[in-house]
Protein backbone atom coordinates (compact mmCIF):
# COMPACT_ATOMS: atom_id res chain seq x y z
CA UNK A 1 0.00 0.00 0.00
CA UNK A 2 2.90 2.30 0.81
CA UNK A 3 4.17 1.83 -2.78
CA UNK A 4 0.85 3.02 -4.22
CA UNK A 5 0.96 6.22 -2.16
CA UNK A 6 4.57 6.79 -3.17
CA UNK A 7 3.68 6.27 -6.84
CA UNK A 8 0.74 8.72 -6.63
CA UNK A 9 2.90 11.34 -4.87
CA UNK A 10 5.63 10.98 -7.50
CA UNK A 11 3.09 11.31 -10.32
CA UNK A 12 1.63 14.46 -8.75
CA UNK A 13 5.07 16.03 -8.30
CA UNK A 14 5.97 15.20 -11.91
CA UNK A 15 2.75 16.80 -13.13
CA UNK A 16 3.40 19.95 -11.09
CA UNK A 17 6.99 20.16 -12.34
CA UNK A 18 5.88 19.66 -15.96
CA UNK A 19 3.39 22.50 -15.51
CA UNK A 20 6.24 24.79 -14.40
CA UNK A 21 8.43 23.83 -17.36
CA UNK A 22 5.69 23.91 -20.02
CA UNK A 23 3.64 27.09 -19.76
CA UNK A 24 0.14 27.19 -21.24
CA UNK A 25 1.21 29.88 -23.74
CA UNK A 26 3.12 27.35 -25.86
CA UNK A 27 1.55 26.51 -29.19
CA UNK A 28 0.42 23.04 -30.18
CA UNK A 29 2.15 21.24 -33.05
CA UNK A 30 -0.95 21.70 -35.21
CA UNK A 31 -1.06 25.47 -34.52
CA UNK A 32 2.63 25.85 -35.40
CA UNK A 33 2.11 23.91 -38.65
CA UNK A 34 -1.01 25.87 -39.64
CA UNK A 35 0.65 29.25 -39.03
CA UNK A 36 3.87 28.32 -40.84
CA UNK A 37 2.09 27.02 -43.96
CA UNK A 38 -0.18 30.07 -43.97
CA UNK A 39 2.82 32.41 -43.92
CA UNK A 40 4.58 30.29 -46.55
CA UNK A 41 1.53 30.60 -48.84
CA UNK A 42 1.32 34.36 -48.23
CA UNK A 43 5.01 35.08 -48.81
CA UNK A 44 5.95 32.82 -51.68
CA UNK A 45 2.67 32.41 -53.53
CA UNK A 46 4.18 28.97 -54.20
CA UNK A 47 0.88 27.58 -55.26
CA UNK A 48 -2.33 29.08 -56.58
CA UNK A 49 -4.38 27.92 -53.59
CA UNK A 50 -4.03 28.07 -49.82
CA UNK A 51 -3.03 24.86 -48.10
CA UNK A 52 -4.85 23.36 -45.14
CA UNK A 53 -3.04 21.19 -42.59
CA UNK A 54 -4.63 17.74 -42.43
CA UNK A 55 -2.09 16.09 -40.13
CA UNK A 56 0.82 17.30 -37.98
CA UNK A 57 3.03 15.63 -35.40
CA UNK A 58 6.50 15.96 -33.89
CA UNK A 59 8.83 13.71 -35.83
CA UNK A 60 12.08 14.41 -33.98
CA UNK A 61 13.36 16.40 -31.02
CA UNK A 62 16.94 17.56 -31.54
CA UNK A 63 19.49 17.82 -28.70
CA UNK A 64 19.23 21.64 -28.78
CA UNK A 65 15.45 21.41 -28.17
CA UNK A 66 14.37 22.20 -31.73
CA UNK A 67 11.56 20.05 -33.04
CA UNK A 68 11.08 18.70 -36.53
CA UNK A 69 7.35 18.73 -37.27
CA UNK A 70 6.02 16.48 -40.02
CA UNK A 71 3.00 17.98 -41.78
CA UNK A 72 0.58 16.80 -44.43
CA UNK A 73 -1.47 19.46 -46.18
CA UNK A 74 -4.04 19.68 -48.96
CA UNK A 75 -5.00 22.46 -51.33
CA UNK A 76 -8.22 24.34 -50.64
CA UNK A 77 -10.43 26.02 -53.23
CA UNK A 78 -9.39 29.50 -51.98
CA UNK A 79 -6.85 31.29 -54.22
CA UNK A 80 -3.73 32.86 -52.72
CA UNK A 81 -4.37 36.07 -54.68
CA UNK A 82 -7.20 36.78 -52.25
CA UNK A 83 -6.04 37.85 -48.76
CA UNK A 84 -7.62 35.63 -46.14
CA UNK A 85 -7.20 35.26 -42.42
CA UNK A 86 -5.80 31.98 -41.17
CA UNK A 87 -9.13 31.12 -39.55
CA UNK A 88 -10.91 31.57 -42.91
CA UNK A 89 -8.82 28.82 -44.49
CA UNK A 90 -10.20 26.36 -41.94
CA UNK A 91 -13.82 27.52 -42.32
CA UNK A 92 -16.59 25.95 -44.41
CA UNK A 93 -16.18 28.70 -47.03
CA UNK A 94 -12.72 27.36 -47.91
CA UNK A 95 -12.98 23.55 -48.20
CA UNK A 96 -10.28 21.17 -49.36
CA UNK A 97 -10.33 20.86 -53.15
CA UNK A 98 -11.66 17.49 -54.35
CA UNK A 99 -8.83 17.05 -56.87
CA UNK A 100 -6.35 19.35 -55.14
CA UNK A 101 -2.70 18.56 -54.62
CA UNK A 102 -1.31 17.21 -51.38
CA UNK A 103 1.94 18.32 -49.76
CA UNK A 104 4.39 16.81 -47.29
CA UNK A 105 6.27 19.39 -45.23
CA UNK A 106 8.91 19.44 -42.53
CA UNK A 107 9.00 22.43 -40.21
CA UNK A 108 11.88 23.24 -37.85
CA UNK A 109 10.47 24.80 -34.66
CA UNK A 110 12.16 26.11 -31.52
CA UNK A 111 9.69 25.88 -28.61
CA UNK A 112 11.87 28.07 -26.37
CA UNK A 113 11.67 31.07 -28.72
CA UNK A 114 8.35 29.89 -30.21
CA UNK A 115 9.71 30.57 -33.70
CA UNK A 116 10.18 28.51 -36.82
CA UNK A 117 13.30 28.42 -38.96
CA UNK A 118 11.76 29.52 -42.25
CA UNK A 119 14.90 28.76 -44.27
CA UNK A 120 14.81 25.15 -43.07
CA UNK A 121 11.09 24.58 -43.66
CA UNK A 122 10.62 22.47 -46.79
CA UNK A 123 7.53 21.23 -48.64
CA UNK A 124 7.22 18.83 -51.55
CA UNK A 125 4.20 17.81 -53.56
CA UNK A 126 2.80 14.46 -52.47
CA UNK A 127 2.90 12.53 -55.74
CA UNK A 128 1.48 9.38 -54.13
CA UNK A 129 -1.50 10.51 -52.02
CA UNK A 130 -3.13 7.96 -49.75
CA UNK A 131 -5.78 5.89 -51.44
CA UNK A 132 -4.24 6.29 -54.89
CA UNK A 133 -2.67 3.27 -56.64
CA UNK A 134 1.13 3.43 -57.03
Amino acid sequence: MKHIYLFIATALLAAIEAEKVTPKSRHSVWEVAAKELYHKNMKTKYDRFYWRVTEAHTLLVRPNGDRIISVQAKETICPTQKSLLLTSIYAKACPIAAKGKGYDCFIHYNPNTQKTHEEKTKCVEDIYPLGQPL
